[in-house]
């Protein structure tokens, strides 16, 4: 793929996520979600639905999944790379996360 140095471009984040930092999982703020976990669990609540815009492959909302004291939440990621979006599937496919779901931005409706 060429370069393309334009983050509001799509091209630059399906290269990012394909060939750059971004081809293994990727965190923003090099946050582990051990870090974060009392936090977030301060405002999740147990069936809860959370939308994730622009997630990546970010792990973090995963690992809420996974923790004991967040069942029955839901996670709705979207992110405008189909990149991403589709490592994140394959990902979810092998964790079986039923509770997350997956959506290329302008393509699908969640709700």
């Amino acid at each position: 793929m060429e370069v393309d140095n334009n983050p509001a471009s799509k091209h630059y984040w399906e290269v990012f996520y394909s060939e750059g930092k971004g081809r293994n999982e990727y965190e923003w703020y090099n946050v582990i979600f051990e870090d974060i976990r009392e936090i977030l669990l301060q405002y999740v609540n147990t069936g809860q639905n959370i939308l994730q815009i622009g997630v990546g492959n970010s792990t973090i909302l995963e690992q809420l999944l996974e923790d004991a004291l967040c069942p029955q939440l839901v996670v709705h990621n979207i992110d405008i790379s189909e990149v991403a979006v589709q490592q994140m599937v394959q990902r979810q496919h092998v964790k079986q996360h039923a509770a997350v779901k997956q959506a290329k931005a302008g393509c699908a409706r969640i709700g």
